[in-house]
C-alpha cells in the first residue's frame, strides 16, 4: 500500500515529522499483513472443512437421492457470498418440495452449468442456485425442470447483493414464501417470483 502525507499549505517536514510518518506507515503495513493472514486462515479453514466433509461421503450428501446436503449448503454459501457481494453478482433461487426419483434428480444436478447448485436441504426439500444469473436467464432453467421432474410448484427469488444477507436466510424464506403461494394457486405446476423489496422487474 501507500501512504500518502498531505498538507494545505506548502510544508517542510522536519527529521522528527519524517521519523513519526515512517511508523505510522510501518504500523499500517504491519496491520494489513496481520488482516491479509487472518483472510488467508480464514479461506484455509473453510478448505479444511469442505476436506475434512469429503472424507465422510455422508457429510456432504444425502444417502436418498445423493445431493448435496444442507452442511454442503453451509460451506458453499461461505465460500462463495463474500465474492458476490464484491462483484455485485446477482444470484438466483428455486425453491420446492416432493417425491422424485434419484435419477430424475442427479440427471437434472448434472446438467446444470458448473456453477450451479442443486441441494437437498431437508427431506424432500429442494433448493437450486444459480450464480451470476438473473431472472431472466434463471427462467429458462425453472421452465426445463417443471418439464423433467413433472411440474413441481416452484418458488424463485433473486439474491440482490447490495441488499440481502450473505447467509441466503431472507433469500432462502421469500423462495419457500412463493414455493407455498404457487401451491395454493392450485396450479399443476409452475414458478411463482417473489422479488426482493424495492427491486423492480427493469432492475432485475
Amino acid at each position: 500500500g501507500t501512504l500518502a502525507v498531505v498538507n494545505s499549505q506548502p510544508f517542510a517536514f522536519s527529521g522528527e515529522d519524517l521519523d513519526f510518518i515512517k511508523s505510522v506507515a510501518g504500523h499500517l503495513g504491519k496491520t494489513m499483513e496481520i488482516e491479509n493472514l487472518k483472510f488467508k486462515l480464514g479461506v484455509a479453514h473453510e478448505s479444511l472443512a469442505l476436506s475434512s466433509a469429503v472424507v465422510q461421503d455422508s457429510a456432504l450428501e444425502t444417502e436418498t437421492t445423493g445431493l448435496p446436503n444442507a452442511r454442503f449448503l453451509d460451506i458453499w454459501v461461505k465460500g462463495h457470498m463474500h465474492r458476490a457481494r464484491r462483484q455485485k453478482e446477482v444470484l438466483s433461487l428455486a425453491a420446492w418440495e416432493g417425491s422424485f426419483p434419484r435419477e430424475a434428480l442427479l440427471g437434472l444436478a448434472q446438467g446444470l452449468r458448473g456453477d450451479d447448485l442443486l441441494v437437498e436441504v431437508a427431506r424432500g426439500r429442494f433448493l437450486l442456485l444459480l450464480p451470476q444469473t438473473a431472472q431472466e436467464g434463471a427462467q429458462i432453467i425453472l421452465d426445463r425442470i417443471l418439464r423433467e421432474l413433472g411440474n413441481p410448484a416452484l418458488g424463485a427469488t433473486l439474491w440482490q447483493p447490495d441488499k440481502d444477507d450473505l447467509a441466503l436466510r431472507a433469500a432462502q424464506r421469500r423462495a419457500e414464501s412463493a414455493r407455498q403461494e404457487c401451491a395454493r394457486e392450485g396450479k399443476a405446476g409452475g414458478v411463482k417470483w417473489k422479488l426482493p423489496t424495492l427491486v423492480t422487474l427493469e432492475e432485475a
